[in-house]
């Protein structure tokens, strides 16, 4: 994983120094200057800039208070003991792991069982769970009627293709972190 959007360009260019178009306005893309005066566009299927500052996201968790907190692209990740929170303009929706307390190491939060990476809109946790499988308990501020779920994800929707939040199996590992192709299954139960 990486600190920022820019150390992963860095790697597909395979050079450090890179001259950045200040004047790009497309929140999904970096353009850079090229020494014959041309430009390159490297593009994410996420916002790379936070909405408000115009700033680059940064991929790291910063210890607060009492939390950890991640800014993201449109809105912020609090992590309180083994709960992570989101927070947007629209709402704060917290995911309450089956893990104890995360504690930061480097910029990842590590926990019995669980790390937790910081994203460009949230986080993305790599939960051991073995055959019984895991359980996380989703609380929102304000009922959600538009709900989508399958069984490869769950998500919170603010309008017809626009999540609010997606809980999403990407991938199993075995034991030796070897990626296998396990089923990923989800059942969940909606209360108010």
């Amino acid at each position: 994983m990486y600190d920022s959007v820019l150390d992963a360009v860095r790697t597909l260019r395979g050079a450090d120094d890179l001259v950045i178009n200040r004047s790009n306005v497309n929140r999904y893309r970096v353009v850079l200057h090229e020494p014959d005066q041309s430009q390159t566009a490297y593009y994410f299927s996420a916002p790379i800039y936070n909405d408000r500052t115009r700033k680059l996201a940064p991929l790291r968790f910063q210890p607060g208070n009492d939390c950890y907190t991640l800014q993201g692209t449109s809105g912020a990740v609090s992590v309180f003991g083994n709960t992570i929170c989101l927070q947007s303009a629209d709402d704060r929706i917290c995911c309450e792991l089956a893990a104890g307390e995360l504690s930061l190491s480097d910029r990842i939060l590590v926990g019995e069982g669980v790390t937790v990476h910081p994203t460009l809109n949230g986080a993305a946790a790599k939960i051991r769970c073995g055959k019984e499988g895991t359980s996380v308990r989703v609380r929102t501020e304000k009922p959600y009627y538009n709900i989508r779920v399958n069984s490869k994800y769950f998500a919170l929707m603010q309008e017809p293709f626009r999540p609010t939040m997606t809980l999403s199996g990407i991938g199993a590992f075995l034991a030796d972190g070897a990626a296998t192709t396990r089923k990923i299954t989800f059942s969940w139960t909606m209360c108010w």
